[in-house]
């Protein structure tokens, strides 16, 4: 009969918890993508992003922080849903038949394990790969020739002001990588040399910078005093632009290495990096417990705190574990130091929590400190 009755309280509040942790994760993905939306856009002004390439990456970098948000949204979603029980009263029978918080815990702990899962796999695992592919984006970004981003009515001067172009209109074609020019002026200082077309077209394939003209003049030795200028009519010239243009590889950094080459390397910032990706995992059974605690209020009071705290708490938490991983990187010393200085950093932030819970325990429960 009790194993019947911990099997309808779990199947009860797991029903909620999970319909709020929908909604809450929604929501918080959606202000992290609007938060991205903005900064990538800004970001693509001065970092060479072509307009396809600025979608993927706003969904590359929400991605990157979905353990924060599957984290945090579950634990908004546990005191959200026993705060509104005890509102009601249905919490005050709960535990009134002899379910402590304790229990609660272990009752739920099926769907905390399934929570703890995702976020093990996404941090260890999928994450890693999402912030190299980002980095790989950002770097191939970067290095493209500033004269992709081609303006209209401009002169723009480029490799270092050894070409000048000028087009008086632009024209897009969708669906495609071509530009269409018209009236084109390029001017190559170290050949001299001027080229000029009523029309033309700009090519890009794979940073690979193509442009074609017609029916236009190339003027050599035009900046000689003498009248030695040659012009010659051509009716389709083509020229590569990046001939000398190779894209760079993106870094092998810590954060992007998977979990074997970081157990292999050994190094200071691979340890901290390994100790930071179990962490965000385990700091979820801890605030999933300290979450039951921080729900309980008096349905008779007038102010609720229980999200408030719930929002300390879990920020103060990851900070605690970014810090930790901060420290383990910069560390200097011994081997040993640099061993008792990863313990130290790594264990602190879940035995600091685990500490305050139990004193809220005790606490609640009238029991000596």
């Amino acid at each position: 009969m009790l194993r019947s009755l911990d099997y309808i309280i779990f199947w009860f509040l797991a029903k909620q918890i999970f319909f709020n942790f929908s909604i809450i994760s929604l929501l918080l993905c959606l202000i992290v993508f609007g938060n991205q939306f903005f900064l990538v856009l800004s970001e693509s002004l001065n970092s060479g992003l072509y307009s396809s390439e600025l979608l993927p990456l706003m969904f590359l970098k929400l991605l990157r922080d979905m353990p924060f948000i599957i984290g945090f949204g579950f634990t908004l979603a546990i005191i959200y849903s026993l705060n509104n029980l005890y509102k009601s009263s249905e919490a005050v029978i709960i535990f009134s038949g002899g379910i402590s918080e304790i229990k609660l815990y272990r009752l739920l702990f099926p769907l905390i394990s399934l929570i703890f899962i995702i976020i093990f796999i996404l941090s260890v695992f999928i994450v890693p790969q999402i912030k190299l592919e980002i980095t790989e984006l950002k770097k191939n970004a970067e290095s493209r020739p500033e004269y992709i981003f081609l303006r209209e009515k401009t002169f723009q001067n480029f490799q270092e002001e050894g070409l000048t172009f000028f087009s008086s209109t632009i024209e897009d074609i969708k669906g495609n990588e071509k530009q269409i020019l018209n009236d084109v002026f390029i001017y190559f200082k170290i050949e001299d040399k001027l080229i000029t077309a009523p029309k033309g077209q700009k090519i890009i394939i794979n940073n690979d910078f193509n442009i074609e003209l017609w029916d236009g003049y190339i003027y050599e030795n035009i900046s000689t005093n003498d009248n030695n200028i040659k012009v010659t009519k051509f009716e389709n010239y083509k020229s590569n632009l990046s001939k000398n243009f190779e894209s760079s590889k993106a870094l092998f950094s810590s954060d992007s290495k998977n979990i074997l080459n970081l157990i292999k390397s050994g190094g200071k910032k691979d340890f901290a990096e390994l100790q930071y990706r179990i962490g965000i995992s385990i700091s979820l059974l801890v605030i999933s417990l300290g979450a039951i605690f921080f729900s309980k209020t008096n349905p008779r009071a007038k102010r609720n705190f229980a999200l408030g705290y719930g929002v300390i708490s879990y920020l103060v938490y990851y900070n605690l574990l970014l810090i930790g991983k901060t420290t383990i990187e910069e560390g200097e010393g011994s081997f040993l130091s640099h061993v008792i200085r990863l313990v130290i950093n790594s264990t602190f932030p879940h035995l600091f929590f685990i500490i305050l819970i139990i004193f809220i325990y005790l606490y609640r429960n009238k029991q000596p400190i």
